[in-house]
């Protein structure tokens, strides 16, 4: 039964680029100072997998366009 565990990875990673690509894409459509874009940037960009939840849960209520 390796397919619904394959199944289960994939799906999670999915998700994972989803909401990463949104984030950046997010950031990017704000109209931020260069010094709050770049650590914004950095903050998703490096962390890629956990980078997205700070972004959602603090910046993006802060940056409300």
């Amino acid at each position: 039964m390796i397919f619904p565990s394959l199944f289960s990875e994939v799906a999670i990673i999915v998700v994972v680029v989803v909401l990463w690509v949104w984030a950046v894409m997010d950031v990017l459509q704000k109209e931020l100072s260069g010094s709050e874009l770049a650590k914004w940037l950095v903050i998703i960009l490096v962390l890629p997998i956990l980078g997205f939840v700070p972004y959602f849960w603090l910046g993006r209520r802060k940056y409300k366009a």
